[in-house]
C-alpha cells in the first residue's frame, strides 16, 4: 500500500513537539501538503499517523542515528567496548 512519509527535524521538530498538540501538528502537516500539491484532498487523508520522537523515552528524539564525517573513526575504541552484556 503506497504511503507518503514526511519528517520534521532539528530545532523545528523540538518546537513542534513542545508547543503544539498532536491535532495542531496534524492540521499543520495537512495544510502544507494541501499548499504543496494545490489540492484540497490533502486535508482528508485515508489515514494519518504520527510518531513524536522528541517525547519517545528511549530514542531521545531521533528515529535513526546520524554520524557526521569522522565521528566513527574518532570514537571507534569507545564503540568497541562492551557495555555490560551488550557487545557491538
Amino acid at each position: 500500500k503506497p504511503a507518503l512519509v514526511g519528517l520534521t527535524t532539528g530545532r523545528y521538530a523540538r518546537e513542534e513537539s513542545e508547543k503544539k498538540t498532536a491535532v495542531q501538528r496534524r492540521e499543520g502537516v495537512l495544510t502544507q501538503l494541501r499548499d504543496m500539491y494545490l489540492s484540497p484532498q490533502a486535508m482528508s487523508p485515508l489515514e494519518y499517523m504520527e510518531a513524536d520522537w522528541c517525547s519517545e523515552e528511549f530514542s531521545g528524539g531521533c528515529f535513526a542515528g546520524v554520524c557526521p564525517p569522522g565521528l566513527m573513526t574518532r570514537t571507534k575504541d569507545a564503540a568497541r567496548r562492551a557495555c555490560g552484556r551488550v557487545h557491538f
